[in-house]
C-alpha cells in the first residue's frame, strides 16, 4: 500500500481504439460494425490496429497480475486523445519530480 502522500505511479499504455475519436460525438461514430451495416464488401478501417490492440490487451493483463492496484494505476489511452494525454503526462511529470 502506497504511504498517504505518496501517489499511486500509473502506466500508461497507449494503442489505437478501433473506432473513430475525434467530432463525433455520442452519436454516428464510424466503427467496424458501422462500416461492415453501410457495405456488405468493406474492408475494416481498423483491422490494423487490431493486432496491436490484442497485444497490448496481453500486456495489460499480465501488468494486472503482477502489480497491486493499491500502488499501480493502469490506463490505457489512443494517441489521438492527445487533449487528455499531454496534460497527464505534464500532471504525472511533476508529480514526480
Amino acid at each position: 500500500m502506497t504511504a498517504p502522500g505518496n501517489p499511486r505511479h500509473r502506466v500508461l499504455l497507449v494503442r489505437e481504439w478501433d473506432q473513430q475519436v475525434g467530432g463525433s460525438g455520442c452519436c454516428g461514430r464510424l466503427n467496424t460494425s458501422s462500416v461492415e451495416a453501410l457495405c456488405d464488401n468493406a474492408t475494416s478501417p481498423y483491422a490494423r490496429v487490431r493486432e496491436d490492440m490484442e497485444r497490448v490487451g496481453e500486456i495489460y493483463r499480465a501488468l494486472r497480475e503482477r502489480l497491486d492496484p493499491a500502488e499501480v494505476e493502469l490506463t490505457v489511452v489512443d494517441p489521438r486523445n492527445t487533449v487528455w494525454l499531454l496534460p497527464a503526462i505534464r500532471r504525472d511529470r511533476r508529480k514526480r519530480g
